[in-house]
Protein backbone atom coordinates (compact mmCIF):
# COMPACT_ATOMS: atom_id res chain seq x y z
CA UNK A 1 0.00 0.00 0.00
CA UNK A 2 1.31 3.45 -0.85
CA UNK A 3 0.90 6.44 1.41
CA UNK A 4 1.48 9.15 -1.19
CA UNK A 5 0.33 11.86 1.18
CA UNK A 6 3.28 11.34 3.52
CA UNK A 7 5.63 14.30 3.85
CA UNK A 8 8.60 15.61 5.81
CA UNK A 9 8.05 15.11 9.53
CA UNK A 10 5.31 12.50 9.32
CA UNK A 11 5.74 9.57 11.68
CA UNK A 12 5.34 5.97 10.52
CA UNK A 13 5.95 2.73 12.37
CA UNK A 14 8.22 0.05 10.98
CA UNK A 15 6.40 -3.28 10.86
CA UNK A 16 8.34 -6.02 12.73
CA UNK A 17 7.05 -8.81 10.47
CA UNK A 18 7.94 -7.20 7.12
CA UNK A 19 11.00 -5.02 7.77
CA UNK A 20 14.29 -5.99 6.15
CA UNK A 21 16.34 -5.15 9.25
CA UNK A 22 14.74 -6.66 12.37
CA UNK A 23 16.67 -4.23 14.61
CA UNK A 24 14.25 -1.51 13.45
CA UNK A 25 11.05 -3.56 13.90
CA UNK A 26 8.43 -1.63 15.84
CA UNK A 27 10.39 1.65 15.80
CA UNK A 28 8.80 4.99 15.01
CA UNK A 29 10.40 6.47 11.90
CA UNK A 30 10.37 10.21 11.16
CA UNK A 31 10.03 10.68 7.40
CA UNK A 32 12.62 12.89 5.70
CA UNK A 33 12.06 11.90 2.04
CA UNK A 34 9.23 10.24 0.10
CA UNK A 35 9.78 8.18 -3.07
CA UNK A 36 7.73 5.90 -5.35
CA UNK A 37 9.19 2.83 -3.64
CA UNK A 38 8.80 4.08 -0.03
CA UNK A 39 10.44 6.53 2.36
CA UNK A 40 13.73 7.49 3.93
CA UNK A 41 13.66 8.55 7.53
CA UNK A 42 15.33 8.15 10.87
CA UNK A 43 14.86 6.71 14.30
CA UNK A 44 16.11 8.85 17.17
CA UNK A 45 18.87 7.24 19.22
CA UNK A 46 19.16 7.89 22.94
CA UNK A 47 22.17 9.86 24.17
CA UNK A 48 23.22 10.25 27.78
CA UNK A 49 22.85 12.89 30.48
CA UNK A 50 25.61 15.04 28.99
CA UNK A 51 24.67 15.06 25.31
CA UNK A 52 21.88 14.44 22.83
CA UNK A 53 21.67 11.15 21.04
CA UNK A 54 21.94 10.76 17.29
CA UNK A 55 19.86 9.33 14.50
CA UNK A 56 19.77 5.97 12.72
CA UNK A 57 18.63 6.35 9.12
CA UNK A 58 16.47 3.71 7.45
CA UNK A 59 15.11 3.20 3.92
CA UNK A 60 11.69 1.58 4.15
CA UNK A 61 9.53 0.24 1.34
CA UNK A 62 5.78 0.77 1.55
CA UNK A 63 5.37 -2.85 2.71
CA UNK A 64 7.60 -2.16 5.73
CA UNK A 65 5.68 0.77 7.24
CA UNK A 66 2.31 1.86 8.57
CA UNK A 67 1.24 5.47 9.12
CA UNK A 68 0.59 6.58 12.69
CA UNK A 69 -1.13 9.89 11.95
CA UNK A 70 1.52 11.66 14.02
CA UNK A 71 3.70 14.60 13.01
CA UNK A 72 7.10 15.31 14.56
CA UNK A 73 7.48 18.69 16.22
CA UNK A 74 11.24 18.73 15.52
CA UNK A 75 12.93 17.14 12.51
CA UNK A 76 16.69 16.63 12.50
CA UNK A 77 18.24 17.85 9.23
CA UNK A 78 21.68 16.56 10.18
CA UNK A 79 23.43 15.88 13.45
CA UNK A 80 24.00 19.58 14.10
CA UNK A 81 20.76 21.12 12.87
CA UNK A 82 17.11 20.76 13.76
CA UNK A 83 14.45 22.13 11.38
Amino acid sequence: MKYSKLKLGDIVQICPSTCVNPAFGGCMLIVTEVYQWGVVGYVSVVGDREKLGGVAYYRATWAEIAPTGGIAQWVVKNEAEVI
